[in-house]
């Protein structure tokens, strides 16, 4: 009896459960981030209505723009069909006058079509015999859009428009200006050394004028033209009238097409020294026991 009353005494005393009085929840400050967004906008709601206004007049204009934009260029490119040339009547095949193209340049100006009508307004004039004004116009349209693909031909008519005003030197230096500096434009480069060699052959520069020629034709792989056609006929009536000239080409093509002589034969000389002989052995030397006897006298 002592021992379980010792061992109840001895039992930890066990912990009275929590009842909902004891707990105590301790809530966190409440957020007020969506207060303080709500103040804000309330207070800068004027501005933010200003600004959502603004951006929706900046995409109408937009969209107007565009559409204003479209419409434009479909305007242009009609009045530019409008101008084509007749395909029947008495009239057929006749260009246009330069003025219509004109009127199409300026009245639509930044357009497509505006840009082609204004460099056909040069070849037009070209065509009327208004050289001067001609190039004046190729100058405005390489003014106006530089970096156009057809700038290069606008160059072109320029130095054109030299050759047929008589001003051979300035043309020599507008078609050779035009070969170099448009290089990677076949069409345009096979005119511009087309005409070229043709004012050198005026100008009695015949070797110039037969290297062109050849130049143009060693080129055929990268595409053969119209042009190269009227060089290979150029070269053989050159030739014909110089035969020089073709002796001089024939030579050179048969030194191209001979082999590179092979290299001579290189003998090397070595020095070669005899073997030496070898030393000879020296003489035995005479021992004691066999040395002749000195004799008495």
């Amino acid at each position: 009896m002592d021992a379980d009353k010792n061992m109840v005494k001895t039992e930890p005393p066990r912990r009275k459960p929590a009842s909902a009085q004891d707990i105590k929840v301790t809530a966190g400050p409440e957020s007020t981030l969506g207060l303080e967004v709500m103040a804000w906008v309330e207070v800068h709601k004027q501005k933010l209505i200003a600004a959502g206004a603004l951006v929706l007049v900046v995409v109408i204009a937009a969209v107007i723009y565009n559409h204003y934009k479209a419409q434009r260029e479909m305007e242009a490119s009609e009045a530019l069909l409008a101008l084509r040339a007749p395909i029947v009547g008495e009239d057929r095949g006749k260009t246009p006058p330069a003025d219509k193209y004109l009127a199409i340049a300026d009245g639509f100006a930044g357009t497509t079509a505006g840009r082609h009508a204004l460099l056909m307004a040069g070849e037009a004039l070209f065509l009327e015999g208004k050289y001067d004004q001609a190039r004046t116009v190729f100058q405005r349209f390489m003014t106006e859009n530089p970096g156009h693909p057809l700038v290069a031909q606008a160059d072109l008519g320029m130095a054109a428009c030299l050759e047929a005003a008589g001003k051979r030197k300035e043309a020599i230096e507008a078609y050779d200006l035009v070969r170099k500096r448009y290089s990677l434009e076949g069409a345009v480069v096979s005119q511009a050394k087309l005409a070229l060699g043709r004012l050198y052959e005026q100008e009695g520069k015949h070797d110039q004028a037969h290297a062109l020629y050849l130049e143009m034709l060693e080129n055929m792989r990268m595409g053969f033209n119209t042009w190269m056609m009227e060089a290979q006929t150029r070269l053989a009536a050159l030739e014909k009238a110089h035969p020089a000239l073709k002796e001089a080409r024939l030579q050179k093509m048969a030194a191209a097409s001979q082999p590179p002589p092979k290299p001579a034969n290189v003998i090397t000389l070595t020095n070669t020294v005899a073997p030496k002989a070898p030393a000879p052995a020296p003489a035995p030397s005479a021992s004691p026991a066999t040395a002749p006897a000195p004799t008495k006298k």
